[in-house]
């Protein structure tokens, strides 16, 4: 199964409850087989917009906290760019594994 967690967190470095929880129910689901990622927003100590933690896929956007509303408007704009891609990688993924069958 596909799985997709949108999060204002990220579990590279677990500091506090939702990080712990995100951390916990993702990597568990990806321990049982499942394709999980999580997109979230890129913070200043990420070096790189993507990175697997133990079978997760962590997909990070660039924001711009210049004004809210360029806050906002950049997050929609880059999460959706991301979730494309991903949507994109998912199908070509399953359209290879059905003709492996």
């Amino acid at each position: 199964m596909n799985i997709l967690f949108v999060s204002d967190v990220s579990i590279s470095e677990v500091i506090g409850g939702a990080e712990r929880v995100l951390f916990e129910q993702s990597t568990r689901l990806a321990q049982r087989g499942h394709n999980v990622h999580i997109m979230t927003r890129k913070l200043p100590d990420h070096r790189s917009n993507q990175e697997v933690i133990q079978g997760v896929g962590e997909w990070r956007y660039d924001v711009d906290q210049r004004n809210p509303f360029l806050f906002i408007r950049s997050t929609w704009l880059n999460s959706k760019r991301i979730f494309k891609s991903l949507i994109k990688n998912s199908s070509n993924s399953s359209a290879t594994k059905s003709r492996r069958h």
